[in-house]
């Protein structure tokens, strides 16, 4: 009785490590090489579509006898390889006849391809020569719009081990794979995935500049032009305090977007309102895009060596949105408006001493929606000639009839943004909602 348990105890222990131990192999061909590596086998439909239960003991078995029990119950023709001589001893009992199959095949280190409905049972060496003379083609693919840096690290894993290889020609950004047809078909997938042209959002924006009198002195209260009850209006919140303030209108086709134009248009007067430009920025998703209206400032800069500097002066827009699973974007915005005064900090030489007022938040709107920023307020120094007409145009007695006069003027810069998602390249028509809102305001 004891010997009876002692022979299931070590027919178990065998078929446990027959269906669970990896097989690392030393690739073929490679001299001194003794790096090794997982087995690796390509499918082959007539294997991988049997289907069946299988039962057999195996004890020195000549391998030809194996195969030949196994095609007669999977109705394929095995041919082996006259340097496949190993006695195979397995046993299974009740187990899928495709895994038994392959279980061998690892077990004694074995291969196998298929011509037709043949099978051929190989060594590895025989393998590896038959996938390299008939199963193995090169490809060259365009990489010109992928990262070529890190693009081995992509693909390399996806390679048939020992067979496969890649190389990229940084001059004409193609990339050459060499590998199994099938295996060839997998990395493609993947490439087609990686080329794929990404989610793009386009940006209209108009930027307009109110210029500031008696009854705006302390800013545009922007939310009280859509606070009648006929939009939806959201007031975002800021975490910097000040008179800025950013509103999100609801973009909706019921809307009467004519009523709002107007509504602005009387509520400013036309001649305070100067639309400065009406740029649109397309972005990659979670790309960033960058917007100046101004001027870029010249200066000298340093002590000994003088060098020449720029300093960008007006408004200056930054954009990085994020498209969510929903379909909404997500931009994360800084806005800076500056302006320049020309100081003397040493005889003869001048320096812009700059004025900045900045807002960075983050908002969520749906394609459509109106973003609204307001209350960036700048403060500008101008002189101004009055004279008598024609009298104080006369060079040198002209001073005696006209006089400069300096004048502070304040105006209050808006940003209205307008996201709308696209793929691949935007629409050339405006967004007619941003259209109607500003389209009464230019001069």
């Amino acid at each position: 009785m004891k010997q009876r348990w002692v022979g299931i105890i070590l027919f178990v222990m065998l078929t446990g490590m027959v269906f669970s131990q990896e097989y690392p192999y030393t690739t073929p061909g490679s001299g001194e090489n003794t790096q090794t590596e997982q087995w690796f086998q390509i499918d082959v439909p007539l294997i991988e579509e049997q289907k069946g239960s299988f039962s057999a003991t195996f004890n020195n078995t000549p391998p030809r006898e194996v195969f030949q029990l196994f095609g007669m119950q999977m109705g394929i023709n095995f041919v082996i390889s006259p340097k496949i001589s190993e006695p195979i001893t397995i046993a299974f009992k009740n187990v899928e006849i495709k895994d038994a199959f392959k279980t061998v095949m690892k077990m004694y280190r074995l291969y196998y391809l298929s011509e037709g409905k043949i099978v051929k049972i190989l060594s590895q060496e025989e393998y590896r020569s038959e996938l390299l003379n008939h199963y193995v083609e090169t490809r060259v693919y365009d990489a010109s719009i992928l990262d070529l840096k890190n693009l081995p690290t992509l693909i390399k894993p996806l390679l048939t081990p020992g067979i496969g290889t890649m190389s990229v020609d940084q001059t004409s950004s193609k990339l050459v794979i060499r590998d199994t047809r099938a295996n060839l078909e997998r990395v493609e997938k993947v490439y087609y995935q990686l080329c794929a042209l990404p989610k793009m959002v386009e940006i209209e924006t108009r930027i307009l500049e109110v210029r500031l009198d008696d009854e705006w002195s302390a800013g545009v209260n922007w939310s009280a032009l859509f606070s009648d009850g006929r939009w939806q209006l959201d007031i975002l919140p800021l975490e910097q305090a000040g008179n800025t303030s950013v509103l999100r209108i609801k973009g909706n086709e019921s809307k009467d977007n004519t009523t709002a134009s107007l509504g602005i248009a009387a509520t400013l007067d036309k001649n305070h309102i100067k639309v400065i430009s009406q740029p649109k920025v397309l972005s990659v998703n979670r790309g960033e895009s960058t917007i100046l209206i101004g001027s870029r400032l010249p200066y000298l800069s340093g002590t000994n060596n003088l060098s020449l500097e720029f300093l960008d002066a007006g408004i200056k827009l930054t954009v990085k949105p994020m498209i969510t699973p929903s379909n909404q974007v997500r931009m994360n915005l800084y806005v800076e408006l500056s302006s320049a005064e020309w100081v003397t900090i040493l005889p003869g030489y001048q320096a812009p001493k700059v004025q900045t007022t900045s807002l960075r938040c983050d908002v969520l709107a749906s394609p459509g929606d109106i973003i609204v920023i307001g209350g960036l307020v700048k403060t500008e120094k101008t002189k101004r000639k009055i004279g008598i007409p024609i009298l104080g145009d006369i060079p040198l007695l002209g001073l005696l009839f006209s006089y400069q006069k300096e004048e502070t003027i304040r105006s209050e810069m808006a940003l209205l943004l307008v996201p709308k998602i696209v793929q691949p390249s935007p629409s050339p028509t405006i967004s007619p909602l941003i259209q109607q809102l500003t389209n009464d305001m230019s001069n």
